[in-house]
């Protein structure tokens, strides 16, 4: 044996002819100087060796076939010397054990290292024709694991020492770090087994009572935001741990045992926290806080969607609040869209299941009230009506979209148009139709003849008072009632004029209760108009203007009668794009049952609106009727397309 270049170990190949009929002081007597050898080597007093003698001795057992003897021989040699080992570590006090045994591992190791090179011939062609023997290598890995790792009195002082300093460290105390990676990486050394039972698994166990408790303490503080600023701190700190001291392969197991424990099992009752869980968060728009939510929520199993199922709810709920207040659901600014839009975008990263949530929170809450169509459409007449009367142009449009995202949540858009159309239609007649109108106005339409839209000027006397009265033609109508008259109740009025009764009384109020246009007297003095109030012409009528715009008052809501009409005019528009699913469907089909063309015509509509089930079962025994389909001659349930 001599070395190569480099320094490297080259292997002489000697050719000495096997030897025969040698007996047992033979190899005794050459194995006295090899075990000598090696404890000198454990002694570290290899310097006075001579290793060419070493590896002759060595290669000539094995040519010699002593391989077997030697070997074992070697094991238990090793065996021996590690015994003395422990019983030395034994004896260390704690604050030395652990550098005690990261001292007397660096040894074995440099020692199996000088062991195997005068053994290098047994090692190269004996032990890999040896199925059941070990590389001299793991022989040395194995001998360590047996008799000091995992000896009686080692490995569970060991191991506790271990922890104990972990969790020194956790509890800000300085420590040896590159102590703590010396031992973790012995047992890495040792094997994945050696490493996960002796120290992993422990650990991973003391890590997740620690934080328990942890959790358990910080809780006590109810307050979220400081909860969660800790866990977001003590994740960087075991992920810094991880990557100081640990096997990479740990730093999932130990983030994952840190998160179950600080966010997973806490994270329902984080949540719910008075004064600070989430919808104090949430009303607040501590975006902040939220987004910091938002990220460790996102670490755990289910956490997002335990967040995104307590955002809808509060989202759900706050909407029904609002929208069964009779004044803040006309308004549709009141449901701030926008806010929950930029809310999303900043403390939940704009993720696509969160935005999903609070639209489907928006479409829950916003049709709990069967009048938000007609609301959303008021809103939006009042704001063209207005114009850019106080505000600019790009604050209408900022009006108008708000208005026409919470549209895109409306089950019932036909509803809306309904009544778009009725407010767009009187915009046109008044003369106040804007540029927004006109993009907005090309859905199919038809006429509808609207009396008391049209407008009359009328010459009056008050008193001697000469005046010109312009006005509406239901103005118009009731005013010249008193032509014949002097005094006249809402009952006569309404019997003479045939005005629809709730516009009737909207006439009356803008006539008599109008401060500046009170051209009629009113008894008694209200703003109700009651059926046996007596109208009479205001002969103390006083204006600087000799011409009077009399406006009407606007109606705050549909009347009842008018809410009928809206509703059954919808109805008839239903019925005909009802229809028309069934018959797409059928003749794409040919062939279905009842309960699939129900579904399937409410899945194409409910874009526009959700039909009634009844009224497709109505609209089927119409086509039926027409001869656009049929029903099955056995199965009553199932129907055929005619073509």
């Amino acid at each position: 044996m001599s070395l190569g270049r480099g320094g490297r170990l080259k292997l002489d190949m000697f050719t000495h002819p096997v030897r025969k009929n040698l007996d047992h002081s033979y190899f005794d007597t050459n194995w006295a100087l090899l075990e000598n050898a090696i404890k000198e080597i454990n002694n570290h007093n290899a310097s006075r060796l001579s290793f060419e003698q070493l590896y002759r001795t060595a290669y000539q057992l094995v040519v010699d076939k002593f391989g077997h003897r030697l070997y074992a021989a070697v094991r238990e040699a090793e065996a021996e010397y590690l015994r003395g080992v422990a019983e030395r570590l034994d004896l260390l006090p704690s604050p030395s054990f652990l550098p005690g045994l990261k001292y007397e591992w660096e040894r074995h190791m440099k020692s199996m290292g000088v062991i195997r090179a005068f053994l290098l011939y047994m090692e190269r062609m004996y032990i890999p024709n040896q199925p059941q023997l070990a590389p001299l290598n793991q022989l040395g890995l194995d001998l360590w694991r047996d008799g000091v790792v995992r000896a009686p009195r080692i490995a569970p002082r060991a191991r506790a020492l271990l922890l104990e300093a972990v969790a020194r460290d956790r509890g800000g105390e300085l420590v040896d770090a590159s102590l703590l990676k010396a031992i973790t990486s012995m047992y890495m050394d040792l094997g994945p087994v050696v490493y996960r039972d002796d120290f992993e698994t422990p650990f991973l166990e003391q890590t997740s009572l620690f934080y328990a408790a942890e959790a358990a303490s910080l809780l006590q503080a109810a307050d979220c935001p400081a909860y969660l600023a800790a866990a977001a701190r003590r994740l960087e700190e075991e992920r810094a741990r991880a990557q100081a001291y640990l096997c990479p392969a740990s730093a999932p197991r130990l983030l994952g045992a840190v998160e179950r424990a600080l966010i997973g099992d806490q994270l329902p009752a984080l949540l719910d926290l008075p004064g600070t869980g989430l919808v104090p968060m949430l009303r607040a728009r501590q975006y902040d806080d939220l987004h910091v939510l938002y990220r460790l929520a996102a670490r755990v199993p289910g956490g997002p969607v335990l967040v995104q199922e307590a955002l809808g709810a509060h989202l759900r709920e706050a909407g029904k609040a609002l929208v069964t207040d009779p004044e803040r659901a006309k308004d549709p600014l009141a449901f701030e869209r926008d806010v929950w839009e930029n809310l999303v975008d900043k403390a939940f990263a704009g993720d696509r299941q969160f935005v999903y949530t609070v639209n489907r929170a928006f479409e829950a809450f916003l049709n709990l009230n069967p009048r938000s169509p007609e609301y959303i459409s008021l809103y939006m007449d009042d704001k063209l009506r207005r114009g850019l009367k106080g505000t600019s142009e790009e604050e209408l449009e900022s009006a108008l979209d708000k208005a026409i995202l919470l549209f895109r949540f409306l089950q019932e858009k036909d509803v809306f148009e309904r009544y778009y159309k009725q407010h767009l239609a009187k915009r046109l007649l008044q003369g106040r139709i804007s540029s927004d109108d006109a993009g907005m106005a090309g859905k199919r339409s038809c006429l509808t003849w609207q009396p008391g839209m049209g407008t009359a000027e009328i010459k009056a006397n008050f008193g001697g008072k000469r005046h010109e009265l312009s006005c509406n033609t239901h103005q118009m109508v009731v005013l010249m009632l008193f032509n014949d008259s002097d005094r006249l109740t809402t009952r006569e009025i309404l019997a003479a004029t045939q005005v629809p009764d709730a516009e009737l009384r909207r006439v009356l109020q803008s006539l008599a209760c109008v401060k500046g246009k009170n051209v009629l007297r009113k008894e008694p003095m209200s703003k109700e108009i009651g059926d046996a109030d007596v109208f009479s012409v205001n002969d103390s009528f006083q204006s600087r203007l000799y011409k009077v715009k009399i406006g009407m008052v606007v109606a705050q809501r549909e009347s009842d009668e008018g809410k009928e009409e809206t509703r059954e005019r919808v109805e008839e528009d239903r019925k005909p794009q009802i229809e028309a699913a069934i018959v797409r469907i059928m003749k794409a089909r040919k062939q279905l049952s009842h309960n699939s063309i129900v579904s399937e015509v409410t899945r194409q509509l409910a874009v526009r609106f959700i039909p009634n089930q009844q009224v497709i079962k109505k609209r089927i025994e119409s086509l039926i009727e027409r001869d656009f389909m049929e029903r099955d001659a056995t199965d009553r349930t199932l129907y055929r397309y005619i073509a």
